[in-house]
């Protein structure tokens, strides 16, 4: 059942007199506009007359002028609405009427619109120009939106006679649908009635009355009728949302009792395990107590495999695959540690919280690290490749003898001395022919060696040896600088050509870049490096921030304490850590000024003066 809201329904007595206060209000508020019109003179304007004229002849004074003024040059003598609005307003809210403000706002900037461009096709008429020649805004009756809208746009398209119907049929819509259709008909007919009414008797006038009233308490019961239904309809609303509302309810505590139920059963099948576990553990405990079979002495029991740090791996260092070596540091952990990295939990298996087991502590070397496993490389006769170095010189014009030569653990150096008028660039020019003499897989010319009278060239042995972890960790330089602490980052980096153990400190190099080929073990090197800070630092002592965007490289320290943040894959977080740290460094760079310090060594070694 469909009804159509009634339009201009009286509102209830309270309301009705609050409207018409405001209504009775709107008439001298009607009256600003419409003395600020008829006293505007021109001459007041600054943009007029130099000097305007003094005080202003408009009685609402300056506002009054400037909005004459900015009405009549934007819309014209269209501005002249503006009062009428006003009233016409308040004859509604009089009325006790209802305003509806959207449909009339827009009924009446319609009729503005067209009665300003209606208005633009009026200005070349006699009476019209007078009035724009005495309010100086001629020849645009309708102001700017009159002379863009009409002169320039419809009347060159539709010619001013079809433009100005256009515009007519504009205001009598615009006029209809502000006032309403239905008020218009209501009023047509109170004034045929009020003009029939003069000529009927008082008999046909009450007859009209009853008519009437009859026709009046019809509307309010079909009123209280439509009410009804309405409450009716609410209700049962009402009802079927308070129905949904009950069994959505229902259905939640449904849900969560099924979940309590399965919390519960979770927990029980927890309990039976640990029960087992327990169980299990008192049956190994009781058959290591009882006498052995083979010595008739009581077993001891095992005990434990001792765990240095509660957070990593149990206190051993992450492993890596054997195949990154590709011959360079052997950092695969000890076979040996046996029981001292934990294994990953089986699905039935319930995993326990990590117990506290104290400070951190590092790592001992013979639990973690392989022992160093015997040289295979193979050097060939160096003998015979330095003579064959010589005789392919004296080919090609160059005296020299050889001086000495350094066996490394993947290059052999040969030192040849030059003869007297010999340049070392002769040397270096024929790298390519002594590569091709040599068979070799390639060549590195020093001419000359730093520090020495000599020329040093660099051939790679037949087979190179590996370089392992464990035989830089335990070497005399890594034991002085890096574990008593002298230098601050140490740099686990493996071996030089000459065989030296190669370290260095982090703290002291102006930058550190590892770049190379595929497979030339940059992979290796950075885990070097990492496992050599793990083995001599603490977390207290070292926090790390590890980018690996290929997901695969750092994967096996994820459980670190070391790690500040875990190991970021997505380079769109990179940005985050590295304004991390530069907020950071900035921080500390301030702290280092406050206390006149150059670097975190002299800040940490600064004397400073206990409070009493």
């Amino acid at each position: 059942m469909t009804e159509s809201k009634p339009q201009n329904n009286p509102p209830p007595n309270e309301p009705r007199i609050k409207r018409r206060l405001f209504g009775l209000l709107l008439f001298p508020i009607a009256l600003f506009p419409f003395f600020a019109l008829v006293t505007y003179n021109w001459h007041d304007m600054p943009q007029f007359a130099v000097p305007p004229l003094t005080p202003s002849s408009n009685l609402i004074g300056v506002v009054g002028d400037v909005f004459a003024y900015t009405g009549y040059r934007l819309i014209g003598l269209a501005i002249w609405s503006v009062p009428l609005l006003c009233v016409f307003a308040g004859i509604l809210f009089m009325a006790g009427r209802s305003l509806h403000p959207g449909r009339r706002a827009l009924g009446f900037l319609v009729f503005i619109f067209s009665a300003t461009c209606f208005l633009q096709l009026l200005g070349h008429t006699p009476g019209v120009t007078r009035i724009l020649h005495a309010l100086n805004i001629e020849p645009n009756a309708g102001g700017a939106v009159g002379y863009i809208v009409m002169t320039r746009g419809l009347a060159q398209f539709l010619s001013p006679f079809g433009a100005g119907v256009l515009m007519a049929l504009l205001m009598l819509w615009s006029i209809l649908f502000t006032i309403g259709f239905r008020n218009i008909l209501r009023g047509l007919g109170f004034l045929t009635e009020w003009a029939s009414a003069k000529d009927i008797s008082d008999e046909e006038r009450a007859q009209r009355e009853e008519a009437i009233a009859a026709a009046k308490a019809a509307k309010e019961a079909a009123k209280a009728e439509r009410e009804i239904e309405k409450q009716r309809i609410a209700a049962e609303r009402e009802a079927e949302r308070q129905a949904k509302a009950d069994a959505k309810a229902a259905a939640k505590a449904a849900r969560e009792e099924e979940k309590e139920r399965e919390r519960l059963r979770q927990e029980a099948e927890r309990q039976a395990v640990l029960a087992a576990r327990q169980a299990v553990l008192a049956e190994r405990q009781a058959a290591a107590q009882q006498t052995s079979p083979y010595t008739g002495e009581a077993a001891t029991p095992i005990p434990p495999s001792p765990r240095i740090s509660p957070k990593v791996n149990g206190g051993g260092l992450p492993s890596t695959p054997s195949s990154a070596n590709g011959g360079g540091l052997n950092l695969t952990p000890s076979s040996a540690n046996g029981g001292n990295l934990p294994s990953t939990p089986s699905r039935g298996e319930v995993e326990e919280p990590p117990e506290d087991k104290g400070p951190y502590l590092l790592p001992p070397p013979n639990e973690v690290l392989s022992p160093v496993p015997p040289s295979t490389a193979e050097h060939g006769d160096v003998e015979a490749m330095e003579q064959r170095l010589v005789d392919t010189l004296k080919v090609f014009g160059v005296d020299v003898q050889p001086a000495f030569r350094v066996t490394g653990p993947v290059v052999t150096q040969y030192a040849l001395t030059l003869a007297p008028g010999v340049k070392p660039e002769r040397i270096s020019s024929l790298s390519n022919a002594i590569q091709m003499a040599l068979e070799a897989k390639s060549l590195r010319i020093q001419a000359p060696i730093p520090g020495k009278n000599a020329v040093g060239i660099e051939v790679p042995n037949q087979k190179p040896a590996s370089v392992c972890f464990r035989e830089v960790f335990d070497s005399q330089l890594w034991q002085t600088k890096a574990m008593t602490g002298k230098f601050q980052v140490p740099l686990l980096l493996g071996k030089d050509a000459a065989g030296n153990d190669l370290v260095a400190d982090l703290a002291k190099l102006p930058h550190l870049l590892v770049a190379g080929a595929t497979g030339q073990g940059k992979s290796v090197c950075l885990n070097s490096i990492i496992n050599g800070l793990l083995m001599c630092r603490t977390p207290e002592q070292l926090k790390f921030i590890m980018v690996d965007p290929k997901r695969v490289e750092f994967t096996q320290y994820n459980k670190l304490p070391h790690l500040l943040v875990p190991v970021i894959n997505d380079t769109k977080k990179v940005v985050f850590g590295l304004r991390w740290a530069v907020v950071e460094m900035e921080k500390r760079l301030k702290m280092f000024a406050r206390a006149g310090c150059r670097n975190i060594v002299d800040f940490n070694s600064r004397k400073t003066v206990s409070q009493p």
